[in-house]
């Protein structure tokens, strides 16, 4: 009776265990699909909508293994390229389990030899919304700068 007893207890452990395993799997997949496709709303050319804008321009925004982020300037005669960087993901805490979605927004960090440029965007409906800060490093006198613009897509 004694070994029937063990032998019960051992498959309800074994069956609990494979449950909660099956469990975290199906919820750590669902949070990868909905990762993906928070990811494909960055994805794609971004124009400011502010046609007169003398910031950023545009972004153009990738997913090659890494996300990047790709940044133009106003700069006459035509636009001229900030650089390319990584795109961080950002979410409300470092333990996954209790974020309820994978991330909220993300940064981008450019630095040049003049400037770093900070920059935290995030997709809202159809549009994004940039919040971009410059910190110069060279001397020159200039005041850091910090300013906010919504992007469009570029179909």
């Amino acid at each position: 009776m004694k070994n029937s007893i063990n032998k019960s207890m051992t498959n309800k452990t074994l069956f609990l265990a494979l449950t909660i395993v099956v469990i975290s799997t199906s919820w750590g997949q669902k949070q990868l699909d909905l990762k993906e496709k928070l990811i494909q709303q960055y994805l794609g050319e971004w124009v400011n909508t502010d046609t007169n804008s003398h910031n950023i321009t545009r972004l153009i925004i990738k997913n090659s293994g890494t996300i990047s982020v790709e940044a133009f300037g106003s700069c006459a005669p035509k636009d001229c390229e900030i650089g390319v960087t990584e795109l961080h993901l950002i979410s409300d805490s470092v333990d996954n389990d209790s974020n309820v979605i994978p991330f909220n927004y993300a940064i981008a960090i450019w630095d040049l030899h003049y400037v770093k440029q900070i920059m935290k965007l995030k997709v809202q409906n159809t549009q994004l919304l940039i919040e971009n800060t410059g910190i110069f490093k060279d001397n020159s006198g200039r005041s850091n700068y910090s300013f906010s613009a919504i992007m469009k897509k570029n179909n």
